[in-house]
C-alpha cells in the first residue's frame, strides 16, 4: 500500500509540474507575441505598436488606420525591399510636415482603405523615420542592423508580429496575404513556409536569394 501510495503521489506532482509549465509556457508565449500600443501619432495613417519574437527582441510594427468598425478585416503584411532605412519618413506638404512611404503599404492602404488592415514590421535595427543617404544598401546601417539581418532573424521579427496582429478582434485571420517588393518577396514566400496563417503570398519584383539574406 505505501509504494501504491508513493507512486500516486509522484504522478500527481508529475501531472502538476507538467500543467503548471503549460500554463507558464502559455503565459510566455502571449508576452511574445502580444501587441502593445506605442502612442498615437498625429496626421499618420498607421497605429504604431511593439511586441517581443522569439529571440527577445523589440520589434516595431504599424497596422493602418480605418474608420470604426466591428467587421473583421482581411489583412495584408506589406514587406519591403533591401536597405537599412525607415519604412516612412517625413515629407513637405502644403499643411506642414506629414509622415509617408512610398512602398507598397502606401498603396495598399490608400487604395483599399476600410476594406483591408495593413501590416507593415520596421527592420530590427532601423531607427523610425531613419532615412540614409543611400537608400536600399546597408552602407550606414546601425551596429544592431548589421548583426540582426538574416533571413531566419528577420522573418521571425515579421512573424511575431503577425501573430500579434491576428490575435486582435478586427483582423479576419482566414485571409491573410504576404506581399513582398523586390527583396522583400523572398521573405514573403519564407514567412508563407512558416506560418500557415498565410493564406496568399504576392511576390512583386522579387528575385532570387540574395547574398544579405543568409
Amino acid at each position: 500500500m505505501k509504494i501504491k501510495a508513493t507512486i500516486v503521489l509522484l504522478l500527481l506532482c508529475i501531472s502538476t509540474t507538467t500543467m503548471a509549465q503549460q500554463a507558464a509556457d502559455t503565459k510566455t508565449t502571449q508576452q511574445k507575441y502580444q501587441a502593445i500600443p506605442k502612442d498615437n501619432i498625429e496626421h499618420f495613417g498607421f497605429h504604431r505598436f511593439v511586441t517581443r519574437d522569439k529571440f527577445a527582441r523589440q520589434i516595431n510594427f504599424y497596422i493602418s488606420k480605418t474608420r470604426p468598425s466591428e467587421a473583421k478585416l482581411p489583412l495584408v503584411v506589406c514587406i519591403q525591399g533591401s536597405g537599412s532605412q525607415s519604412v516612412f519618413l517625413e515629407v513637405d506638404t502644403p499643411e506642414g510636415k506629414r509622415i509617408g512611404s512610398g512602398g507598397p503599404e502606401a498603396v495598399v492602404a490608400r487604395e483599399f482603405r476600410d476594406r483591408v488592415r495593413v501590416l507593415v514590421v520596421e527592420k530590427p535595427g532601423v531607427e523610425f523615420l531613419k532615412q540614409p543617404s543611400n537608400p536600399g544598401s546597408a552602407e550606414e546601417a546601425s551596429e544592431e542592423y548589421n548583426r540582426e539581418f538574416s533571413l531566419d532573424r528577420w522573418v521571425e521579427a515579421i512573424n511575431a508580429s503577425l501573430i500579434a496582429t491576428i490575435a486582435m478582434p478586427n483582423i479576419d485571420s482566414n485571409q491573410v496575404l504576404a506581399l513582398g517588393h523586390s527583396e522583400g518577396g523572398q521573405v514573403a514566400c519564407q514567412l508563407a513556409a512558416i506560418n500557415d496563417k498565410v493564406t496568399h503570398v504576392a511576390n512583386m519584383a522579387g528575385g532570387g536569394r540574395r547574398n544579405c539574406l543568409t
